[in-house]
């Protein structure tokens, strides 16, 4: 609309003829009963001619006498306004697809960064601070093309049916049997807002009865102003647009999100405006820092302590968006039924949430305790823990809590259900030091702690997920506000040995060990009201420990040369927030068991060869004398670098039959998850340089200044190693997945248009470069240092 979606923007302009049927002998008469759509007048726009052609070709190639109805153009592949081409087999979008979504978003950061160093004896002190706040804004429209169909069905919404009360004798059709029209009752409770600006926009009453064609308006007509919230959220079931920061239509706003407000704020018609305000995390730190040597040791001492403020609300209980009702509650909560609270078990504590049974006759009275909640774990009536929440449900098939306010249940969520985020405070020590054993030995060890915000993406505060989770068919994936930071532990042990007498070359060899904790993964929660969802948690951990061998040569004679060696386990619950997707959406319980992780690289190799030739008296190339007896060296100031990096392939999953890898299609897992490992990968990098020394001002000059020049030439994946970054599940193999030679595959196959056809596409679309690291390439650059 006002947002650059422009459509096939052609025009459908039809008419209807009254629909009578006859009521028999009783009472004698034909009566209106709908109308009926006759055939469409098309006529092709000029704003995207690919797609006006589906419904040109088809309107061309119809059989004389076939009616052409909007319905006959959605059923024969046609295009109507908003409409997008089938895909081709489901494989390739097809001719005439056009751009369909808008998403913007906007990240805005207030930072301020303050430190001090001072060297009191032989302390070397450092102390800091750090306030971060930023500002998080998108706005997401999924669908522009259902837009149409949404407009279709808002604009005569309050015109559906007919005024039965008033009908109208049709003296032209009357004769022996008379003929009764009747026109469309107007039902103000389901006029739309869109339905209202539509009609003020064309000049039109707000009670007009009419049928609004809007297929039949140039796409400049509309504008997303023009519908409420309500409209473009559609009861949560297929909602049209998603927003933090932003109005439902698009708008700006820097407000916060204010529950009260959200469920309150409504517009001059009485409509929900649902406002959602942006992100607004605050993060601040101090820290402070010591270097100083005991004895023959040094030391590396700190301590950073960082306050993470999400700054918004969030739910009080993960399993309700009510305020729900504790044991310790009930003696203030009026309207409970005699000796409701006679048989508490007293192995329940007071802070545990309380379950009932409700009067059927009404859905609401509570009646009686039907069971308990402490954190996760569940309890019945008679204090009973329990693996199943549905044990303890109510007549309506709920689990269902008592709210401290019994008005609650009325509403879809409330705002004694939420409270303020408690800001999470991190101490994050530091300590490492290092002691020489002997004149060429080292022994060297460090602990810290390291702490990481929660992804923006799936902690702002989203109370559009909440309100509609029960109008959704399907579980409902939603946002974690109240998520904390994630933290790795790190350990290292160190030992560092000079090799011979000129000390030039040395061996270092360190152990290590990390822990990840509390990262973020989806979750089921099962037994929250008023339906069980999904939510990002954190859930997941892991561990990374190996063992690393360095020996370095330094440079002498013009060559220096690295060489690295890594054994590495990195295991863990999740590899990422959405690894344990399958799990969470197949209802499992949330079960945590270790794996290989994503990123689990068992051996790494890395040589590193680098020679300077030199220059003036430290040149160590080829030179010749000139004429005049000058010693030209024409290797002067360049050097090469050449690096080697070989490592064993990371993990994946293998498959136990093959599955069409670009449809819905999946396989039972063969071993465990992560199982698998991908090929070897080898790569040879290539840096030749030389170095230009530079100077500014008169050599005599007590002001010159030096600069350098760097002129390069860096070949990567010298010798264009084709080395494998993706497999398909079930073969291993980066470009077959071994579909189309399955008997899965036949099936399709005898389906398709052209059996080769498919065949050829499916081949195109698994030979993915993707899943190849990049090819050769050679840059050449200058670099400027002054």
């Amino acid at each position: 609309f006002d947002r650059t979606f422009l459509e096939q923007n052609s025009a459908y302009n039809y008419n209807f003829t009254p629909n009578y049927v006859y009521k028999g002998q009783a009472i004698n008469a034909y009566t209106y009963t709908a109308r009926q759509e006759l055939p469409v007048k098309f006529t092709p726009g000029t704003q995207n001619p690919d797609a006006a052609a589906y419904t040109s070709y088809l309107i061309a190639h119809t059989p004389a006498g076939t009616p052409i109805t909007m319905d006959y153009i959605a059923g024969n592949n046609g295009l109507r306004n908003g409409d997008q081409p089938l895909d081709i087999y489901s494989l390739f979008s097809n001719f005439g697809t056009y751009p369909n979504q808008y998403y913007n978003q906007v990240l805005t950061q207030l930072r301020f960064v303050a430190s001090v160093n001072a060297d009191i004896k032989n302390h070397g002190l450092q102390a800091g601070l750090e306030f971060d706040q930023r500002r998080f804004s998108f706005y997401y429209l999924k669908d522009a093309g259902a837009l149409w169909t949404r407009m279709r069905q808002l604009a005569n919404e309050h015109t559906t049916q007919l005024d039965v009360n008033n009908p109208i004798l049709n003296t032209q059709l009357s004769g022996l049997v008379p003929y009764y029209y009747y026109n469309y009752a107007y039902d103000q409770s389901k006029q739309t807002q869109f339905s209202e600006q539509l009609l003020a926009k064309l000049g039109l009453p707000k009670n007009y009865t009419g049928f609004v064609n809007v297929d039949g308006m140039d796409p400049s007509t509309f504008k997303l102003s023009m519908f409420s919230a309500d409209d473009l959220l559609n009861n949560g079931s297929n909602q049209l647009v998603s927003y933090v920061g932003y109005t439902h239509d698009g708008k700006k706003t820097n407000a916060k999100t204010d529950i009260n407000d959200f469920i309150n704020q409504k517009d001059a018609n009485g409509r929900n405006l649902f406002p959602v305000g942006s992100f607004n995390p605050i993060y601040s730190s101090v820290y402070v820092m010591d270097k100083f040597d005991f004895k023959d040791m040094k030391f590396n001492i700190g301590l950073r302590v960082d306050r993470y403020d999400a700054n918004q609300q969030v739910l009080k209980d993960k399993y309700a968006f009510h305020d729900i009702a504790r044991i310790g509650d009930l003696g203030s909560l009026e309207n409970l039924p005699a000796g409701f609270t006679d048989n508490i078990p007293g192995n329940i504590p007071k802070d545990a949430a309380v379950y009932v049974a409700q009067d059927p006759t009404n859905g609401k009275s509570p009646i009686a305790i039907k069971g308990f909640r402490e954190g996760d774990k569940w309890y019945n009536a008679q204090g009973v823990q329990l693996s199943d929440p549905s044990l303890i449900v109510a007549t309506d098939g709920r689990v269902t809590p008592l709210f401290k306010d019994n008005a609650n249940y009325n509403q879809k969520i409330s705002a004694g259900g939420f409270t303020r985020y408690v800001p999470a405070i991190n101490a994050m020590p530091r300590i490492a030091f290092s002691f020489p054993i002997s004149d060429v030995a080292n022994f060297f060890a460090h602990y810290d702690i390291l702490v990481q915000r929660p992804t923006t993406g799936y902690s702002n505060l989203s109370p559009l997920d909440y309100y509609y989770i029960d109008g959704s068919g399907n579980t409902s994936l939603v946002n974690n506000p109240n998520l904390k930071p994630t933290q790795t532990i790190d350990y290292e042990l160190g030992f560092s040995q000079v090799l011979n007498e000129r000390k030039n070359a040395s061996l270092t060899i360190t152990s290590f060990y990390r822990e990840m904790r509390n990262n973020i993964n989806q979750k089921f929660v099962v037994g929250a009201y008023p339906k069980s969802y999904i939510q990002y948690d954190n859930i997941d951990f892991g561990t990374v420990k190996g063992i690393s061998a360095a020996f370095d040569f330094r440079r002498t004679g013009g060559s220096r040369i690295n060489l690295n060696y890594t054994l590495q386990f990195a295991d863990g619950s999740g590899s990422n927030a959405n690894s344990g997707a399958n799990l969470a959406q197949s209802g499992q319980p949330n079960l945590r068991v270790l794996t290989p992780l994503d990123n689990d690289q068992r051996h790494s190799f890395v040589f590193n060869y680098d020679y300077r030739f030199g220059s003036k008296k430290d040149y160590k190339g080829p030179s010749f004398k000139t004429k005049k007896g000058k010693t030209m060296q024409f290797l002067e100031n360049i050097g090469f670098n050449l690096s080697l990096l070989l490592g064993s392939g990371t993990p994946y999953t293998r498959w136990s039959s093959p599955a069409n890898s670009f449809g819905n299609g999946r396989s039972v897992i063969q071993g465990q998850i992560n199982g698998s490992y991908k090929p070897w990968n080898f790569r040879t990098n290539l840096r030749i340089d030389k170095n230009i020394p530079l100077t500014f001002g008169s050599s005599e000059s007590e002001n010159k200044k030096t600069g350098n020049l760097n002129i390069y030439l860096q070949i990567l994946n010298v010798l264009n190693t084709k080395n494998v970054l993706n497999v398909y599940n079930f073969t291993g193999s980066p470009n077959d997945d071994g579909y189309l030679s399955s008997a899965q595959a036949q099936a399709a196959l005898a389906l398709a248009n052209s059996a080769q056809a498919y065949s050829n596409m499916y081949t195109i679309r698994m030979r993915n470069a993707a899943n190849y690291s990049l090819p050769r390439q050679i840059r050449i650059g200058v670099l400027f240092e002054f």
